[in-house]
């Protein structure tokens, strides 16, 4: 929910009605395109994602394109750490973009909404004024109707499942549209967007055009995951503490628990010496079978003789 104080701009439609995103083809796009530099993300075709927008450059760009075409060129900085990048601290392959939503918030920073669509690689930068603009070449997906490929689109399936049954950081909605992407270079995008990669490993992805080699990129990424997820769920097995031991009392005292449910200590009076000096018997084991009372116990003691449990240790039962 919004403050008063926070500008909330549906860029696609009004509050009463939500309009679906208009068809954009690649042949209306403009020469040139604005450059938002990426410290921190790399977008792909096809993936939508939330930015933060701080600096006094790019929330002018983001005002700008609001009230045009709505279309930008994102492209990862080399070096993060860069507030205002300049062409030299950007990568040459990036993806053209387009704007869906804007919050702006008291602060003057802005949160916007938006969506990849095809792959860029910039060629020719205008002069900065105030922010970065430049031409640039549209790659396409170089793809091949193969058996290998179907192959190597399965196997990646078979891993991404394997690997969304064992991680709690894929939302249901990204496990159910990867399992149901049949197109090798969209699943491969979807995948590269969602995994656990280094920003490095994600802009080599994105750089490769040809679909078969995007794949080859992604199996082993794919295994390395597993991989680390399996030890991670052993890591986690092994550190859980044990589970708590039944009490060697009671297991030598009786296998089988008592039919009265209620334990007691045993009197100290029944292991003190008998009258005629002997004291009781203190079997080790209880595996190990009772001997019967002797005549001289009947005789010093003239009562019934307490129940062999008492001379296996310090717990009776008071059902007898």
């Amino acid at each position: 929910m919004t403050s008063p104080e926070t500008e909330f701009i549906s860029i696609l439609g009004s509050s009463e009605k939500t309009e679906s995103p208009a068809h954009i083809s690649s042949r209306s796009l403009p020469e040139n395109l604005p450059i938002l530099g990426m410290s921190d993300i790399v977008i792909f075709p096809g993936a939508v994602v939330p930015l933060l927008v701080e600096t006094g450059p790019s929330l002018k760009l983001i005002d700008d394109i609001v009230a045009g075409d709505r279309l930008f060129a994102a492209v990862l900085q080399r070096k993060p750490e860069v507030v205002e990048p300049a062409p030299e601290d950007l990568y040459e392959v990036g993806c053209v973009s387009r704007l869906s939503k804007m919050v702006k918030f008291p602060d003057g920073t802005a949160r916007v909404l938006v969506e990849g669509l095809w792959r860029i690689r910039i060629k020719l930068y205008a002069p900065p004024a105030p922010y970065l603009r430049a031409g640039y070449e549209l790659l396409r997906d170089e793809t091949e109707d193969s058996i290998e490929l179907q192959a190597m689109l399965r196997n990646a399936h078979k891993q991404f499942e394997d690997i969304a049954k064992m991680s709690n950081a894929l939302s249901e909605q990204v496990k159910i549209a990867t399992l149901n992407t049949e197109h090798p270079g969209h699943f491969a995008d979807l995948i590269a967007a969602n995994l656990n990669l280094s920003l490095e490993d994600r802009q080599k992805l994105l750089e490769t055009v040809s679909v078969r080699e995007r794949l080859q990129k992604l199996l082993p990424m794919l295994n390395r995951e597993q991989e680390v997820l399996t030890l991670s769920s052993k890591f986690r097995m092994m550190s859980r503490p044990p589970s708590p031991r039944p009490s060697a009392i009671f297991s030598c005292a009786n296998k089988s628990a008592p039919s009265s449910g209620s334990w007691a200590r045993a009197s100290p009076a029944l292991m003190k010496p008998s009258r005629c000096g002997k004291k009781s018997t203190r079997h080790p084991c209880p595996t190990r079978r009772a001997r019967p009372p002797s005549r001289s116990w009947n005789a010093c003691n003239k009562r019934r003789p307490p129940p062999p449990s008492t001379r296996w240790g310090g717990i009776i039962s008071t059902g007898f």
